[in-house]
């Protein structure tokens, strides 16, 4: 959780100070939660102005405001052109003063999956924080930046994208140290106009990768070559291909994944589908990557909570199965629940 004083935030956002100095502990842009002690940050948009919930941010505790025009509140304010550019710029600022290893995970399909995995795997070891819920665009991930702990060694931070360039930005913010796209799909398409645009604009999260940084790739997707022949820094691969770093691979009574150092494991998931087992291919090779063992990832997997309405199956009898992918979804996500509805559903469907 960020902590500066105000000069500080003031002199890298670009703004002013007015007021006397004061320390917070922590950001917030919602005035209805508990603001104790942290900075309110007034965004504004085309159905709302944060500006007009400042006195409301003030009574719920808040020690300050950054804001992009005056308001009348008692507690110091940091005046700044953009509140947006100033909350993004902050992100960009702290996380460089932490000493957390940054994973960044975007794709068309699979993001929030394989970021509650990854979790679960890389916890056994590290102290992890993950983006919560599904704060992966211009105003989540630099809260998600901001709530990142001195102590924290590890953040998974999910990046969404409607358009080209919209990765570039949140990438460029996090800086990842790892970069993963899970696949590409015709999502947002109307936006991206086409498949190639997609992937495209996925890719971006690869050139934000510092020189020492690592680029997780997708074996099997079309655009896999044209991700690697882009790249300046190491790559893994992983998926169904014989020539992936690390791979899945069907057996008779499931799935095994094969590590780049050879070991293979049998993987037990909580969720259906075998895209799902993609998903966990994804996070053992971000995971061995990190010295992680078998076993250790293994466990994580099997032990991570997916989240709420993603292809969950609920046992109400003998007779009865329900599949609940009720959260709203892509084409290329809705096919498959069908897939394991159109199969025996199993763990190996």
């Amino acid at each position: 959780m960020i902590q500066m004083n105000l000069h500080q935030i003031a002199a890298i956002v670009g703004g002013s100070l007015v007021g006397k100095e004061a320390r917070i502990q922590g950001v917030t842009t919602d005035s209805r939660q508990d603001c104790q002690g942290k900075l309110f940050i007034a965004l504004k948009g085309e159905q709302f102005d944060g500006h007009q919930f400042c006195q409301q941010a003030e009574q719920q505790g808040a020690a300050a405001m950054l804001v992009s025009q005056a308001v009348e509140v008692d507690v110091p304010q940091v005046i700044c052109k953009d509140s947006l550019q100033a909350l993004q710029a902050l992100a960009t600022a702290w996380v460089r003063q932490t000493d957390v290893k940054v994973v960044g995970i975007t794709g068309s399909n699979g993001k929030t999956t394989v970021k509650n995995m990854l979790y679960s795997v890389l916890s056994q070891r590290f102290r992890c924080m993950a983006t919560r819920g599904n704060y992966n665009n211009e105003i989540g991930v630099p809260l998600t930046l901001l709530s990142i702990a001195q102590q924290d060694e590890v953040a998974v931070i999910e990046m969404g994208a409607a358009q080209v360039g919209d990765i570039h930005l949140l990438a460029e913010m996090a800086g990842p140290d790892i970069a993963l796209v899970t696949n590409v799909s015709q999502a947002h398409i109307g936006r991206f106009g086409s498949e190639a645009e997609i992937a495209q604009g996925k890719g971006e999260i690869y050139q934000a990768l510092g020189a020492d940084g690592l680029a997780v790739v997708n074996a099997d997707s079309p655009y896999a070559e044209q991700w690697m022949a882009s790249l300046s820094t190491p790559c893994l691969t992983f998926g169904e291909q014989e020539k992936a770093d690390v791979r899945l691979i069907k057996q008779s009574q499931g799935y095994a994944i094969q590590l780049a150092q050879g070991e293979t494991f049998v993987v037990q998931l909580p969720v259906l589908g075998h895209h799902n087992y993609l998903n966990a291919c994804a996070v053992s090779a971000i995971a061995s990557s990190m010295d992680m063992t078998a076993a250790e990832i293994a466990k994580g997997l099997a032990d991570f909570e997916p989240e709420a309405g993603r292809l969950n199956s609920l046992k109400v009898s003998e007779q009865l199965q329900v599949i609940d992918d009720s959260y709203n979804a892509n084409p290329a996500s809705v096919k498959q629940p069908l897939k394991c509805c159109r199969n025996k559903p199993s763990p190996q469907c």
